[in-house]
């Protein structure tokens, strides 16, 4: 249990970076939806934060009910 909720947290924390400083959108089903026009913001954000790199193309769909237990 405490292995799945560190990487919850980890996952909702990086998804909250995502959202609140990128400027980029989100969305939970399909993630920031990186295309060729915001590659090189995404690239950025990778490259100072990798462990955002799964959220490319993925949402987080568990956003709204950690956000909520937080």
């Amino acid at each position: 249990c405490k292995s799945k909720w560190r990487n919850l947290k980890g996952a909702f924390l990086q998804v909250q970076f995502i959202k609140s400083t990128s400027g980029l959108t989100w969305s939970d089903a399909d993630g920031v939806g990186v295309s060729p026009e915001n590659q090189s913001v995404w690239n950025e954000l990778v490259r100072s934060h990798p462990a955002a790199k799964p959220f490319a193309n993925k949402g987080f769909i568990h956003f709204a009910t950690i956000d909520e237990m937080m």
